[in-house]
C-alpha cells in the first residue's frame, strides 16, 4: 500500500523499512530521492525524465519507464514485486552506482577538480603552488 507522509527528517529509516522506491515524476531535476534509494540499496522504479536516466541505468540499477505510461509503469512494478532476484541485484548495483559515484567524497572530489582546473592549479601541486597571484 501507498502512504504519502509529507515533510520527514527520518528518510534513513524510512528508506530501510521499504521494499522498493517509485519515482512517477513528469519532470525531474537531480534526482536525489533516487540516489539515496540507492544508497541504501533499494531497487528504484522512475519515470526516465530530466536528470533521472544518469542516475539509473535502466535494468541494471533501476527500472526506467516512459512518463505517463501507466502500463509500463504497473508492468515495472508487478514484475519487481514478483522477482526477489531482481530486487537484490538492481538494490546492490544500485547501492555501488552511489557509493562510486554521488559519495560525499567523490563530490568533494570533483568540486576541487573543478575548482583546481578553472583557478590554474595543477593536481598534485605543493601547497606553496597553490596559491594564486590575483594581482598579475
Amino acid at each position: 500500500y501507498v502512504s504519502f507522509l509529507g515533510v520527514r527528517h527520518d528518510v534513513p529509516e524510512l528508506l530501510g523499512a521499504a521494499d522498493s522506491v517509485l519515482m512517477p515524476s513528469l519532470t525531474e531535476g537531480f534526482p536525489r530521492t533516487a540516489i539515496e534509494a540507492m544508497a541504501a540499496g533499494k531497487p528504484v522504479i522512475a519515470t526516465g525524465v530530466g536528470g533521472t536516466p544518469e542516475a539509473i541505468v535502466d535494468e541494471t540499477t533501476g527500472i526506467l519507464v516512459p512518463p505517463q505510461d501507466v502500463d509500463a509503469l504497473v508492468a515495472a512494478i508487478v514484475r519487481l514485486v514478483g522477482d526477489t532476484e531482481l530486487q537484490a541485484r538492481l538494490g546492490k548495483a544500485g547501492r555501488e552506482r552511489a557509493v562510486n559515484n554521488y559519495s560525499i567524497d567523490k563530490y568533494v572530489s570533483r568540486l576541487d577538480q573543478m575548482y583546481r582546473q578553472y583557478s590554474g592549479i595543477e593536481v598534485g601541486a605543493s601547497p606553496a603552488d597553490r596559491t594564486l597571484d590575483l594581482h598579475n
